[in-house]
């Protein structure tokens, strides 16, 4: 089993959030990408904007291509498709913020930065970059915690809804 990133926006979690949580998308130029990414494998969900971890999806098939739209209700940009199981999918006010310092300091990407630096967010950028297994690992495990603790994180709700008011690029 591996793990990868599966970046979303303030808009795509709302729209997950609202869906069966089977199926989650991404551009066709990912291709590539995609086809690293077998039955068994976890995607470890992250909000840019934010800089939270959300979610923990299994893979349980694809990667298939499916023009209808579910992310978006017209043009829906996310047509290369996985068939995933939600095994945690955290409500906003629960998502784990990276800059937590007990995050941070634990993963391989982060732990040797100051708080300020932003040379991490590449790491994060783009959905489907492969993470170490120890990163991948500790982040389940924090976020499998997290949605059984319940311990909140507060949002700060006017930038999140500036956030959620910037929609995503439909090309």
């Amino acid at each position: 089993m591996a793990y990868y990133v599966d970046v979303y926006s303030p808009e795509t979690y709302e729209a997950f959030g609202k869906s069966d949580r089977t199926v989650s998308g991404f551009r066709p130029r990912q291709h590539n990408a995609a086809h690293r990414v077998v039955k068994g494998d976890a995607l470890i969900c992250y909000m840019i904007g934010l800089s939270r971890w959300i979610g923990v999806l299994r893979v349980e098939a694809g990667p298939y291509s499916d023009r209808r739209p579910i992310f978006h209700p017209s043009v829906d940009p996310f047509t290369l498709r996985f068939k995933v199981r939600a095994e945690v999918w955290l409500p906003l006010d629960q998502t784990i913020p990276i800059h937590e310092i007990g995050v941070w300091k634990s993963l391989s990407f982060t732990r040797h930065l100051p708080q300020s630096s932003t040379a991490w967010t590449g790491k994060v950028r783009t959905s489907l970059v492969h993470l170490p297994d120890a990163d991948g690992r500790f982040l389940e495990s924090l976020l499998r915690k997290q949605a059984s603790a319940g311990r909140s994180h507060p949002v700060d709700l006017a930038r999140y809804n500036k956030l959620l008011a910037a929609e995503v690029l439909r090309r």
